[in-house]
């Protein structure tokens, strides 16, 4: 009889358990570490066009610091869920700012 009774007590309390509401990197940040590198334009190769290939140079280097930048917000993402044997770069102001609040409240 006690076993009946506990019944509903038992799914009463199996029902109360909460989850934490998923999170997820910004999309942003998935985009930028999956757009592939700039590809070298031929008027890059021309030593007569050193334009070209400063335009290239520039191209290529932000595209490293986005990758490297979105790379490291999504390293803390999963270090704060709790993530095994990573460690990531601190957070710097501009990841603020980019975010348009403060780093430590990155998602």
């Amino acid at each position: 009889m006690i076993r009946l009774a506990a019944l509903p007590l038992i799914l009463l309390m199996a029902g109360c358990k909460t989850f934490p509401a998923l999170d997820f990197p910004r999309a942003a940040d998935v985009a930028a570490i999956t757009t592939p590198r700039p590809k070298i334009p031929p008027a890059a190769l021309d030593p007569e066009n050193p334009t070209a290939a400063a335009n290239y140079q520039s191209a290529d280097r932000a595209w490293s610091k986005a990758v490297s930048d979105s790379g490291a917000r999504i390293c803390r993402y999963l270090a704060r869920l709790g993530m095994p044997g990573i460690v990531c770069p601190p957070a710097l102001r501009d990841d603020a700012a980019a975010r348009g609040g403060a780093a430590a409240s990155e998602r």
